[in-house]
């Protein structure tokens, strides 16, 4: 009888350091990198800016190079919405896919209601964008390397 209580005993023990141990790993709040994240972000962003440059043509004749970025972009915002404490990056990729905003979603907006863009327009608001491309980037960049 002894050694049945014992086992129970101890299983009981076990039990209860396995499911401590997992609360402790649930409750984990560290942000880990994720290369993919990386990688893809730092292509949208080439992307991206590449079309910029060629902002100051008729948005017709891009129409389908900017729908494809934008896609790659909302695909890296689901994408980043899943990862847990991931707050910042979601930001900011809300930010880049606003169309009534001043990153990349809001000048491809006013591209194509003015048909073109002017030089000093499409420079200015490339030197934006590429910043908050650097900021999501960079976000991944700072996080744990490793797991």
């Amino acid at each position: 009888m002894n050694i049945q209580i014992s086992k129970v005993h101890t299983s009981f023990k076990l039990l209860f350091i396995v499911f401590f141990f997992l609360s402790i790993q649930s409750c984990n709040t560290a942000l880990y990198y994720d290369h993919y994240s990386y990688k893809e972000s730092i292509s949208v962003k080439i992307e991206a800016l590449a079309l910029i440059k060629k902002s100051t043509a008729e948005f017709n004749k891009y129409e389908a190079k900017a729908e494809k970025i934008q896609i790659e972009m909302m695909k890296l915002y689901e994408y980043e919405k899943y990862r847990k404490n991931n707050d910042e990056t979601v930001k900011m990729w809300k930010l880049m896919l606003d169309p009534d905003g001043g990153l990349y979603a809001g000048y491809i907006e006013k591209w194509k209601e003015k048909g073109k863009m002017s030089k000093v327009f499409a420079t200015e608001a490339k030197k934006n964008i590429e910043q908050a491309f650097d900021i999501i980037i960079g976000f991944e960049n700072k996080k744990i390397k490793g797991k």
